[in-house]
């Protein structure tokens, strides 16, 4: 059974290849866990055009970088097969015959470089000091 996030994720990676969609408004999110078994925890949450598209919780790993190679994994899965193998290890991902793996724990900087080699760029527009930071993702001209 899928859930609501991963339901979003695929519906935006859809929107994106049938409309055409040549930019997309990203919004992190950054907070702490309340729950039960995860309280205390850093969370990160990804929206994209205002639907909840990833999240992470924990530590020890870049959480914006996580989050943000989930949405890349899904929306640029095609163009992620013809990245440079060599790159492709450098910055964290993972080619197999079924899929293709964004390690974003790697950093921001490695989804940016990979966005890059899709012809895409993934930029910061503002960050907050509470860590909330707006990224557009536009196809390069």
């Amino acid at each position: 059974m899928k859930t609501q996030m991963s339901l979003n994720l695929e519906r935006t990676a859809d929107r994106m290849r049938q409309d055409g969609f040549d930019a997309l408004l990203l919004q992190i999110r950054r907070g702490v866990s309340h729950g039960t078994y995860t309280g205390g925890y850093a969370v990160c949450t990804l929206y994209a055009d205002g639907l909840r598209v990833a999240t992470c919780h924990g530590g020890g790993y870049d959480l914006a970088g996580t989050v943000l190679g989930a949405l890349i994994e899904a929306v640029l899965a095609d163009d992620l097969r013809r990245v440079d193998p060599t790159l492709a290890r450098k910055n964290g991902m993972t080619i197999s015959d079924e899929s293709v793996l964004v390690d974003g724990g790697c950093g921001v900087s490695c989804v940016q470089t990979l966005a890059a080699a899709c012809g895409w760029s993934l930029t910061a527009l503002r960050s907050r000091p509470s860590g909330d930071r707006i990224y557009l993702l536009r196809k390069e001209d």
